[in-house]
């Protein structure tokens, strides 16, 4: 809250907040504005130099930081007080902020917004897209707002986030497939079979077309849209 304070405006309504950062150079913020790519001496630089890039998540943050201490031979007595054994009821340093991020985001701009502003954490770090933070920018795109990304972000972020879905058997992913499972098993009544992860991941691979299907839209109509210009 006090990071915040000198940039956004007290009692600020959410839209204001985002549209605070339009203004704004990342690299001149206070640290909790900075793009990831501007810690560790400049990730774009230094990235190649570590042997451990993980993505953290609450399914996988324990395992990957545990492992990473392991190799390094390093003990903390802090550990399990940031990363809480599964079923310990604790959450760490956890704020489940990700649930409500789409309650949030219901504006095409905001994410268009945001995005741009930290692009190169999404480029270099390989991030992909929510579905419906790609469907806000494809949206923004059509009509010409002002939030839009260049052609350039658009086409490399579509590429990323279409790329990640088709790597289904990735451990994250797998291990969000196997907890749906859970979820959806632990209501099915006791004589029904058990259900397997197939239809899961049939779903994903759905996805993973509709998302190409949705890139090739997009490209044509660029195209076509070039074409007119050029007649008129």
């Amino acid at each position: 809250i006090t990071a915040c304070a000198y940039l956004v405006p007290k009692n600020a309504t959410f839209d204001e907040a985002v549209r605070v950062l339009i203004h704004q150079d990342p690299n001149t913020l206070d640290g909790h504005f900075h793009s990831q790519v501007d810690f560790c001496g400049g990730l774009k630089d230094t990235l190649p130099l570590f042997d451990t890039a993980e993505k953290l998540d609450p399914q996988t943050s324990r395992r990957a930081v545990g492992e990473m201490l392991r190799k390094a031979n390093i003990t903390s007595a802090y550990f399990d007080g940031l990363y809480p054994p599964e079923g310990s009821g604790a959450t760490g340093h956890e704020t489940n902020a990700a649930r409500s991020v789409e309650d949030y985001y219901k504006s095409p701009q905001h994410v268009g917004i945001v995005v741009n502003f930290f692009y190169e954490d999404y480029n270099l770090l390989h991030i992909p897209l929510p579905f419906f933070a790609m469907n806000a920018l494809l949206e923004l795109n059509r009509t010409g707002d002002k939030s839009r990304l260049s052609p350039e972000r658009l086409d490399r972020l579509l590429q990323i986030t279409a790329n990640s879905t088709r790597v289904v058997e990735d451990r994250q992913q797998q291990s969000l497939l196997n907890e749906s499972v859970s979820e959806i098993s632990s209501v099915v009544k006791e004589d029904t079979p058990p259900i397997e992860a197939m239809p899961l991941k049939i779903y994903m691979l759905a996805i993973g077309i509709i998302t190409l299907l949705l890139i090739l839209v997009e490209r044509r109509r660029r195209r076509l849209d070039k074409i007119r210009s050029k007649r008129i």
